[in-house]
């Protein structure tokens, strides 16, 4: 699947994988994930209301991912990253 595929339909694990990912130095494919996460049905969708985390059966708050999605995706529109 392509990237931007994955990130459409986003649900809260992968978009906090995103996160992850997005922050290891490694990964080559920053602007691309960023572009795909800020997209329809992305990181933008999120209204912040912590439910993916009392529900998370791995105890993981994704909310503080996606906040973090949501603030680097910013600042790469503006900056022209992406």
């Amino acid at each position: 699947r392509e990237t931007t595929e994955i990130y459409t339909r986003s649900r809260p694990g992968a978009l906090n994988r995103a996160w992850t990912l997005i922050n290891d130095q490694r990964d080559g494919a920053r602007a691309a994930r960023l572009a795909a996460v800020s997209g329809g049905g992305g990181c933008f969708n999120c209204h912040s209301q912590q439910s993916c985390a009392v529900f998370c059966p791995n105890e993981l708050n994704p909310t503080e991912s996606i906040t973090g999605l949501k603030r680097a995706a910013a600042a790469a529109a503006l900056g022209g990253e992406i």
